[in-house]
């Protein structure tokens, strides 16, 4: 959830509070982030990081902007981490038959 405070006329600021727990963070680049399936606001502690170019079975990931998916939209998500890393084994390895049927032209 995000808020709008108001300390005086002429300052304010938008206090960000995880939709989880209820952690506040009133800082401009909060740590709380914002879910990418279900777009609820979420603090470090309630959320995975992980890249979706990168391997979507490992939270955490060390990318340099990782997305934040709360944990309850992870463990919905595990079949459907499970297909899409699938059809990504079975791209690459086409890809690669392909490069190896072009190299032979």
């Amino acid at each position: 959830m995000r808020k709008l405070e108001t300390i005086n006329d002429t300052i304010s600021f938008t206090k960000f509070t995880c939709d989880f727990c209820g952690k506040t963070s009133p800082l401009v680049y909060a740590r709380i982030k914002e879910c990418k399936i279900c777009k609820k606001d979420v603090c470090p502690e309630c959320a995975m990081r992980i890249d979706f170019d990168l391997d979507l079975h490992q939270p955490h990931s060390l990318s340099d902007y990782p997305e934040h998916i709360c944990k309850s939209c992870w463990d919905k998500g595990e079949d459907i981490r499970h297909n899409i890393m699938e059809v990504r084994n079975s791209a690459e390895e086409l890809e690669c038959d392909l490069m190896v049927e072009w190299e032979k032209l």
